[in-house]
């Protein structure tokens, strides 16, 4: 028979062993080596063609009730998937365009069907934009032929001798042009640039699903951001199409 002491510490080690076990299935999402403790979860995700609309809570300690990010993601691995992803984010222009004042200043990406010269940039900022913010460009490669997007972080659409400055940063590398850029542009104007034929879509940051659900959470007492994977990511995928 066992004495007591040996069933003690049998318990302990089958305590121990169910604590390792447990720990090692965690989800990767709850913590972080560099920042400590952290949490996201996805709570939902509203599915269209092309791509989806996705909501996760984000937490930085186990008592912190945490704050709500919206972001859309795309899926633009097929020229199927990008035509899908362009017709459902113009339809959430159009419903934003349609509930909004003509001079109101909404946030969007607006990408091009073909790179644009830096000149037709500039007039495009100039004509239609409240005001630009970051922008990718599609270089190629000169020894290998290979194209790839890139954010540039110093030369602005609004400065004296953009276009010369912009052809000459990249080495090795031709410009092949501006390929989509971030901005406010009123409403107004968003719909005038939709008839644009060097545009293929004006998405923008947040129509009113996403804001009906911004306001849901909102009202559960959430801080809620919206967020938008920008062109690393997103539009890698389109420049390979």
């Amino acid at each position: 028979m066992l004495s007591l002491r040996s069933l003690t510490l049998a318990f302990i080690v089958t305590i121990v062993l169910t604590l390792l076990i447990a720990i090692a299935f965690l989800p990767s999402a709850l913590y972080n080596e560099s920042d400590g403790w952290s949490y996201s979860r996805e709570v939902d995700r509203v599915s269209f063609p092309g791509g989806a609309i996705v909501v996760r809570q984000n937490s930085q300690s186990s008592s912190d009730k945490g704050y709500i990010t919206i972001s859309v993601e795309a899926n633009l691995d097929s020229e199927e998937n990008l035509n899908a992803f362009v017709k459902s984010r113009t339809s959430a222009l159009n419903s934003l365009l349609d509930s909004v004042a003509p001079n109101t200043a909404i946030e969007t990406i607006i990408t091009f069907i073909d790179p644009i010269s830096p000149e037709d940039f500039v007039s495009i900022v100039q004509n239609s934009i409240e005001k630009p913010g970051e922008y990718a460009i599609v270089l190629t490669n000169e020894t290998t032929g290979t194209s790839s997007s890139e954010i540039p972080w110093s030369t602005r659409p609004q400065e004296a001798g953009f276009a010369q400055n912009l052809t000459s940063t990249f080495e090795g590398f031709k410009l092949e042009g501006i390929i989509a850029f971030e901005c406010y542009i009123r409403a107004d104007a968003a719909r005038n640039l939709l008839s644009n034929p060097k545009v293929l879509l004006i998405d923008p940051f947040e129509d009113p699903q996403i804001l009906g659900i911004k306001q849901s959470y909102e009202s559960r007492g959430f801080y809620v951001q919206t967020e938008r994977a920008f062109f690393k990511e997103m539009w890698k995928q389109y420049v390979t199409l």
